[in-house]
């Protein structure tokens, strides 16, 4: 599967064309991690093989109805994270930009691990139902920044000076308006290395939207100065194709328009591979249904992107009960948890047996 805006065999650019890997015969294996296998090498993909195992899930952690767990390794060595849609206790009003650590490492994961640092980091409370969401999440040394989102389709970023107990941002003038010919909802961040240290160009890289959640989207990539403040909507470039415009009109759709694009999206720098994968889900009609997650792999930051492996619904869930609603949605890496040999650890979201979240997680393997 490809999907428009992806580049098939016969379109691979100079970029491409030189990959060792991008002609290598193509096979399929079961492994440790079987189950799940990819024949991949092909259409500019490294993934020669790719395999997926769930490993276990948390819930009942006290962060009911909690999801949207997108992750950063902070330059402290935690693991900062934020949800939506959930409560810090059993007895505690809901919210939907919590911040929080994840104090161990996977797979030993347990809900003592998830220390909460602010429930209400934005202060907007549920005063206006699905305010604000919290989308993403990303440290530049000390400094926390937060992909945002508003239920009008308004997509922006906040910051936090203080480690994520307070985050800024004017509610009032949304970066990216919903009201714009093209939108950049759901904004997320390039993940590399321990506060982004693993980045050389000096650029953040920012990845939106349409903002349809579960539905039909195209991708876009904007670059920013990583020392400027991500709030800044005048300091950002959007990728053209062939270069960076100061016009989000000029933005390519690097992915899409598709329904395999839910609308939010994971991307990390994997050094291993000395390549970037980008993880994002299909929800069509946002509830159950053929569900799934898709991985992509990326020679820079803006593309082109080719299919690595897709995760299904079945091989993705813990357990099924008849008639309750389960969805697995809003993959996400974490750059300190991808393993020497390249294996990257994801987490992801389903819903809702017994009326809660989990947040399940399990290891993807790529051979190329």
């Amino acid at each position: 599967m490809v999907i428009a805006g992806a580049i098939p065999a016969c379109e691979q650019n100079a970029a491409t064309k030189g990959d060792p890997n991008s002609d290598a015969a193509a096979s399929s294996s079961e492994d440790a991690f079987g189950g799940l296998t990819n024949d991949g090498g092909r259409d500019g993909t490294i993934c020669r093989t790719f395999a997926f195992a769930k490993k276990d899930f948390v819930s009942r952690t006290g962060y009911n109805w909690a999801d949207s767990w997108m992750m950063s390794w902070a330059a402290d060595g935690k693991t900062y994270t934020s949800f939506s849609d959930g409560k810090v206790s059993v007895e505690a009003p809901k919210v939907t930009n919590a911040i929080l650590t994840i104090d161990d490492d996977l797979p030993n994961l347990t809900a003592a691990s998830f220390r909460t640092v602010s429930e209400d980091a934005m202060g907007v409370g549920m005063r206006n139902t699905w305010s604000h969401y919290n989308i993403s999440t990303i440290f530049v040394g000390d400094t926390l920044y937060v992909g945002m989102v508003d239920f009008s389709y308004n997509g922006g970023i906040a910051r936090s000076d203080d480690g994520g107990r307070t985050l800024q941002y004017d509610r009032s003038r949304p970066m990216w308006p919903g009201s714009a010919v093209t939108r950049f909802v759901y904004p997320s961040f390039l993940q590399n290395g321990r506060g982004y240290e693993g980045n050389t160009d000096g650029y953040m890289y920012v990845y939106g939207t349409d903002g349809r959640w579960g539905e039909t989207n195209a991708l876009r990539v904007a670059r920013i100065p990583k020392t400027a403040d991500f709030r800044d909507v005048t300091q950002y470039q959007y990728y053209d194709g062939s270069g960076w415009s100061a016009s989000l009109d000029k933005a390519l759709n690097v992915l899409g328009p598709s329904a395999e694009l839910g609308g939010m999206q994971s991307i990390v720098f994997n050094p291993h591979f000395n390549r970037y994968f980008l993880i994002t889900f299909s929800n069509p009609g946002n509830v159950g249904g053929p569900a799934h997650m898709t991985v992509f792999d990326a020679p820079d930051p803006w593309g082109p992107f080719f299919e690595c492996g897709v995760i299904s619904r079945k091989d993705a869930l813990f357990k099924e009960v008849p008639g309750i609603l389960h969805e697995i949605y809003n993959p996400s890496f974490n750059a300190k948890w991808i393993d020497e040999d390249g294996g990257m650890w994801i987490s992801y979201s389903s819903c809702c047996e017994d009326s809660q979240y989990t947040f399940q997680y399990g290891k993807i393997s790529v051979e190329r």
